[in-house]
């Protein structure tokens, strides 16, 4: 009995002795620390918690007879040229972080690792390889990878071993040339490259299927995206941004969705930004889904959209927003849905056209100095089409399709000379406001209205023509004012009711014969200032 006492209270005070930490940390220093290491801590081969090492240190010599760290382990020194005396270590629990160790050119000790939850090495520029890391096998959606801010770092060699994670950032590598360590890479929740300036491609992820966020952003001697033909699913958003040699996007020939999942209302989730040498999307070839905004922006190079063919779906903007060499917007074709389209500040753009494919959306285009010609959308049957400060526009055509409500505002286009659109709809629900348009002559949108029509025309110096609405008999609001060529109004013959009527300052008007079947006037009725008018249909009824 006694000897079996004495055999329990030996393996509980090995075991004892074994661990250290007892839960919480230790933190090391000074060199101090780690030379009495085994004094301090006599036996201690696992820390049950975590260990952080940083100070003044020369070399962690003191700290061999550690096997584990069961949380996390944190080395940091300005002077520290080596990892040896940490080489025993084969399990980390929590994060191994290794970060602003200038001197340390290699992380050999590290070859012992086989499994960890979190690996950072951040500002070691010194640090030419990661080889040492060949034994590690992650497969697991809890993984997390930094590799950040190591200026001499030139591959990746090392993580082949991985295979799923949930965030890898590889960020500010000066000296990268390679992502081929990254080559078993299946899946990942976030994946971002940025600003590793030797990068010329993303050859490497070949293997990468799905993610959930993709970023690649200030990557200045990325060509292309080749490396990315196997991803086919985004579950949530892609940026691509600050990559100044970017041409195209070819690399992304496979990807069908960008899905939006967790995003807030009006979110962009592809976002394409600051381009310099990107002349067209091709690489989008298949994408047909973006579950939330699309997001083209300040790309100074950008020529045109072509490579955008199959996309039929944006859940809510689309936003072509200064990208100063844009000539022609089109490559819409299969574009049936988005919330809004808006397209503004394009400097050079000349044509709009395609869209035919679009049923339902507001479309805005606003502020395109070179603009001249809006054409086609010839499917669409409701929404909004705002036309605003596009000084050269002079004609806008198409829109054939049967719309049914339709919201339509031309402001301030000084360069509009006629409109022409909804030749062949008959809405029952239209809205139309003309002003400031100081060129333009003549005005035939949806002849055909059928249903409540509010029309304002304000402000057209050189107007002259309007095609008549035969077929509507109720204005919400009827808005004339300041048209100074307009000889005759004779717009809506069979309206009666009108709830807000006001024809005001039209300097050669001369008659109105209209609106002799009015019976009701909702809110006000003016007629006023118009010096040279003389005929009025009477309003008897």
């Amino acid at each position: 009995m006694k000897y079996a006492l004495f055999i329990f209270v030996f393996l509980l005070t090995s075991l004892t002795n074994a661990q250290c930490g007892g839960g919480g940390s230790i933190h090391l220093t000074s060199q101090a620390d780690i030379d009495n290491f085994a004094i301090n801590y006599p036996g201690c081969t696992s820390i049950n918690g975590n260990l952080f090492i940083d100070g003044v240190l020369y070399n962690l010599n003191g700290l061999a007879q550690l096997t584990s760290v069961s949380g996390l382990l944190h080395v940091q020194s300005d002077f520290l040229p080596s990892l040896y005396g940490l080489h025993n270590i084969n399990f980390v629990g929590g994060e191994y972080k290794i970060y602003d160790s200038p001197l340390l050119t290699n992380i050999n000790e590290l070859s012992n690792l086989s499994e960890l939850s979190a690996l950072s090495i951040i500002n070691c520029d010194g640090l030419t390889s990661i080889q040492p890391l060949a034994n590690l096998n992650i497969d697991s959606n809890t993984f997390v990878l930094y590799i950040l801010d190591n200026n001499s770092l030139e591959s990746l060699d090392g993580l082949e071993g991985i295979i799923t994670s949930e965030r890898i950032y590889i960020r500010d590598n000066g000296s990268l040339t390679s992502l081929n360590g990254l080559r078993n890479l299946t899946t990942a929740r976030f994946l971002e490259i940025v600003r590793c300036n030797m990068l010329t491609s993303l050859q490497g992820l070949e293997n990468l299927t799905s993610l959930e966020m993709l970023v690649i952003g200030g990557n200045s001697n990325l060509i292309n995206l080749d490396g990315l033909q196997g991803l086919s699913y985004i579950s949530r958003t892609m940026r691509i941004d600050y990559n100044g040699s970017l041409v195209n996007l070819a690399g992304l020939n496979n990807l069908q969705v960008i899905d939006g999942i967790g995003q807030s209302n009006g979110a962009d989730v592809l976002i394409i930004r600051n381009n310099q040498s990107l002349v067209n999307l091709e690489g989008l070839t298949n994408l047909e889904t973006v579950n939330g905004g699309f997001y083209i922006f300040q790309n100074n190079n950008l020529q045109s959209i072509e490579g955008i063919d199959n996309l039929s779906f944006i859940k809510y903007t689309l936003n072509v927003y200064s990208n100063p060499s844009l000539v022609t917007l089109s490559g819409f074709e299969s574009l049936e849905t988005a919330e809004e389209i808006r397209i503004r500040s394009n400097s050079q753009l000349e044509t709009i056209s395609g869209f035919n494919a679009l049923q339902d959306a507001k479309i805005f285009i606003t502020d395109n100095n070179s603009l001249q010609t809006i054409t086609d959308f010839d499917s669409m049957n409701q929404g909004v089409l705002w036309a605003s400060e596009n000084n050269n526009l002079s004609t806008i055509t198409g829109f054939g399709g049967a719309a049914e409500d339709v919201y339509i505002t031309f402001r301030n286009n000084q360069s509009l000379q006629s409109i022409n659109i909804f030749e062949n709809a008959s809405p029952l629900d239209l809205d139309i406001q003309i002003y400031q348009n100081e060129l333009l002559s003549s005005v035939k949108i949806a002849p055909n209205a059928s249903g409540v029509v509010g029309f304002l025309c304000a402000d057209n110096t050189s107007l002259t023509s309007i095609i008549p609405y035969p077929n509507v008999n109720s204005l919400k609001y009827f808005h004339f004012d300041n048209n100074d060529s307009f000889q005759t109004i004779d717009i809506f013959p069979n309206v009666t009711q009108v709830y807000r009527f006001e024809i005001i300052n039209n300097e050669v008007l001369e008659e109105i014969t209209s609106f002799s079947l009015v019976e009701n006037v909702g809110d006000y009725f003016i007629i006023n200032n118009n010096p040279v008018l003389e005929t009025v249909v009477d309003f008897n009824n």
